[in-house]
């Protein structure tokens, strides 16, 4: 059996970076959309440094996989560029 070239592994990474971005993009980024601004609110007159602290805290709780999924595909999508560059570069055999 042949290695797969790495034209085939750099767009094979495009392709997934991208396809995880999209499906990103159809999910909510919390499970409340009016989570944030009652986490706000409800925080207002904390001194700043708790209001930071507490306001990542508590809104952690309503996240969706929105974000890890985003960040994994934006990740994939870099490997596929690196390797292109590599490529380009006549660092890795075509």
């Amino acid at each position: 059996m042949s290695r797969p070239s790495s034209a085939l592994l750099i767009k094979l990474l495009l392709c997934c970076g991208v396809a995880l971005v999209i499906a990103s993009l159809s999910m909510p980024v919390y499970t409340d959309p009016e989570a944030p601004s009652r986490i706000s609110m409800a925080l207002s007159e904390a001194p700043r440094e708790v209001r930071f602290k507490e306001w990542y805290l508590q809104l952690k709780a309503f996240e969706t996989p929105h974000k890890s999924i985003s960040d994994l595909g934006r990740g994939v999508i870099a490997s596929g560029i690196g390797l292109w560059l590599a490529r380009i570069r006549d660092c890795l055999p075509a």
